[in-house]
C-alpha cells in the first residue's frame, strides 16, 4: 500500500563541539553533556568535545551559564 523509500545519503550532518573549563552546553533551550556522548574523556579535563547530528543549515545558539560564568550566545549552522 505504502512504497518504501529511504535517503541516499543521510540529510543530516555532524557538528562537532567542544566545550573548554566546563562540563556542559545549551543548545537552544536544552542543555547537553559531551561526556554524556563520550565517555572516555576524563572526568578532570579542562575542555570535553563531542559530535552531534544536526540539520545542515538549522541555525543552532550555543551557550553556557553556570553560578559563576555566562557566556554570550553563539549562533552556528552544520554545512
Amino acid at each position: 500500500m505504502l512504497p518504501t523509500w529511504e535517503f541516499a545519503s543521510t540529510p543530516l550532518g555532524v557538528a562537532r563541539i567542544t566545550v573548554a573549563h566546563a562540563v556542559d552546553f545549551t543548545v537552544g533551550r536544552h542543555t547537553v553533556s559531551p561526556r554524556a556522548a563520550s565517555p572516555d574523556q576524563p572526568a578532570g579535563a579542562f575542555s570535553v568535545s563531542a559530535d552531534y547530528l544536526a540539520l545542515p543549515l538549522s541555525p543552532l545558539e550555543l551557550s553556557h551559564s553556570s553560578k559563576y560564568v555566562r557566556a554570550a550566545p553563539v549562533d552556528a549552522a552544520v554545512s
